[in-house]
Order: C-alpha cells, then sequence, then structure tokens
C-alpha cells in the first residue's frame, strides 16, 4: 500500500502506511522488511523534504542490511 501511496505522490501517506507496519517487522523479527520499510521510509521523508529524517532512516536500514549481509541495498539510499 505504501509504494501505491508513494506512486501517486502521496507521500505522507506512504510514510504512515510504513510507521504502521514497522511494528509487525519488529515483533516477527522480519528484519530485511523492517529495513525495506526504513528505507521506503526514508524516500518518503526525502520526498516531503524531510532530509533529517531521511538520513536517520537510512542509516537504520543500512545497519539491518549489513547486519544481513544484504550490502547491495546501500546503493538505494536517497541520494542528496
Amino acid at each position: 500500500m505504501a509504494d501505491a501511496h508513494y506512486g501517486q505522490r502521496r507521500y505522507q501517506e506512504a510514510a504512515e502506511t510504513l510507521l504502521a507496519d514497522l511494528p509487525f517487522s519488529q515483533e516477527n523479527f522480519m528484519r530485511r522488511h523492517q529495513g525495506l520499510c526504513l528505507l521506503r521510509f526514508s524516500y518518503a521523508d526525502q520526498a516531503m523534504s524531510d532530509c533529517e529524517q531521511a538520513v536517520i532512516s537510512t542509516q537504520e536500514s543500512l545497519l539491518i542490511f549489513r547486519e544481513l549481509r544484504l550490502t547491495h541495498y546501500e546503493e538505494r539510499g536517497p541520494s542528496g
């Protein structure tokens, strides 16, 4: 759902959907999914010009990806 909101440029709704999904990922030890949610959250933050939160979300997602040895996700972080 968050991807659909993002594609429609409804960034606030995308961020809200991802925030609602994060606890489920954390409670069920779905680390990869948690990392992807955080990465997508950073895209929404960047689109809403909240660069500070985008950096925080990106850093959290990269920690998870490194832990899981999924370092190819480092290339997907938001730019600028």
